[in-house]
C-alpha cells in the first residue's frame, strides 16, 4: 500500500514538472452502466452495479494524447436482508485518465485508456445479524487504476459522441461502459 501511494506521488510530481501545451478542447457527459461492482467491509459485501452519470472534460497535449478528467456518480443500490433491514450503497468515483489515440486527424477516432481511479463508497446498513444487529453509516475509499479504450466520432464542427469501457484495478472490481456527447471548443 506505502509503495503504491509513494509511486503515484512520484509520477504525479514528475507530471507537474513535465511542461505541456494542454488544452481544454471539450466538455461534456453521458450516461454510465457499471457492472460486477462489489466492495468487502466489515466482513459483508456491498454491492453497486448500476446507471449513473457522467461529466468529464478534454485536454488536448498533442494530435495523440488527451488527459481526460471524469466524474461519475451512481444511483443508490438498495438490497433488503430476507431477517430484516436493508443496506443502500452509493458510489462515486473521480477519474484521471489518458487517451492514448492510435489514428489521430480522423472523424472516428480510437483509442486507448490508462489513469488513476478513486472511488468512494457511502455504506448505510442496519440488518438483523447474531449476537447482535449490524448499524452503520460510513464512508469509504477505493483507489486503484484505470485500463481501457474507446472512440470518438465528429457529428458536426462542435460535437462529438464518444463510448468506452473501462476496468478499474481496484476492489471494487468493476466494468465500466460509457457513452457520451461532448461539446468542442
Amino acid at each position: 500500500m506505502k509503495i503504491k501511494l509513494i509511486l503515484i506521488f512520484i509520477l504525479l510530481c514528475g507530471l507537474i514538472h513535465t511542461p505541456t501545451n494542454a488544452q481544454l478542447s471539450k466538455i461534456g457527459g453521458g450516461i454510465v452502466l457499471a457492472k460486477g461492482g462489489k466492495f468487502f467491509y466489515n466482513d459483508f459485501e456491498y454491492y453497486n452495479s448500476s446507471f449513473g452519470v457522467d461529466i468529464r472534460g478534454v485536454f488536448d497535449v498533442n494530435s495523440q494524447f488527451q488527459i481526460v478528467p471524469d466524474f461519475q456518480l451512481f444511483l443508490t443500490n438498495t438490497f433488503e436482508y430476507p431477517a430484516g433491514g436493508e443496506s443502500n450503497t452509493t458510489l462515486f468515483a473521480f477519474d484521471l485518465n489518458g487517451h492514448f489515440i492510435l489514428n489521430p486527424k480522423r472523424k472516428f477516432i480510437f483509442y486507448l485508456l490508462g489513469g488513476f481511479h478513486l472511488g468512494g463508497w457511502n455504506i448505510k446498513d442496519y440488518h438483523e445479524e447474531y449476537p447482535e444487529p449490524v448499524d452503520y453509516n460510513d464512508f469509504v475509499f477505493d483507489y486503484g487504476v484505470n485500463l481501457g479504450g474507446g472512440i470518438q466520432f465528429k457529428i458536426s464542427r462542435k460535437f462529438e459522441l464518444f463510448a468506452e469501457i473501462k476496468y478499474p484495478v481496484a476492489k471494487t472490481h468493476q466494468t465500466i461502459f460509457t457513452p457520451g456527447i461532448a461539446y468542442v471548443f
